[in-house]
């Protein structure tokens, strides 16, 4: 079974001819300020930082110690603002694969976003997989777009979506992933 992390990213997009900017305060929370002035649009992301996991759930039941001990995958999130607005990198490593993923996220609100994910775009060996009962690692999968609720805290994020995807998509529950901040 594949199962993979649901990351998010964001992009602010507001602003039909006003210059707009944002930031976000230690909660996570937007601010958001136009100018009619210019006609620009500066985009910020409140959520950059390098992450790894540190707690999994599948419909409240916990799987980090499968994720990381059984399976011994370790997943790093790099969150990274772009001229797209936050653009995201997340990569799942074992001892026999090596799988990246690309996204972007929309701010809908300060906690709701729209995840656009492009997929895997880098499978090292080809057709690599996590396990003997894991599919191989196939390029574009997992592009797509959900619905995710984010929240920040002390050094941390937490990463829910309404519906099954991620590690629990063949649990077919919903996720939540906490990330500790690493950088």
């Amino acid at each position: 079974m594949r199962w993979v992390i649901i990351i998010v990213t964001a992009v602010v997009l507001i602003g039909c001819g006003d210059s707009v900017s944002s930031t976000a305060d230690a909660a996570g929370s937007l601010d958001v300020a136009a100018d009619s002035n210019d006609g620009d649009v500066t985009r910020a992301c409140p959520l950059v930082g390098v992450y790894q996991v540190a707690q999994i759930s599948c419909g409240g039941n916990d799987i980090t110690s499968e994720w990381t001990t059984v399976l011994g995958i370790s997943t790093t999130l790099t969150i990274t603002d772009t001229s797209l607005g936050c653009t995201y990198v997340l990569e799942n490593v074992s001892s026999s694969c090596d799988e990246q993923e690309m996204g972007t996220l929309v701010a809908l609100t300060a906690e709701r976003w729209q995840d656009q994910r492009d997929g895997v775009v880098s499978c090292e060996p080809i057709n690599c997989t996590f396990s003997t009962e894991d599919q191989p690692c196939v390029l574009g999968e997992r592009a797509g777009t959900v619905l995710v609720t984010i929240t920040q805290g002390s050094g941390q994020l937490v990463t829910v979506t309404d519906e099954p995807s991620g590690p629990c998509a063949s649990l077919s529950l919903p996720s939540a992933v906490t990330w500790s901040r690493v950088q």
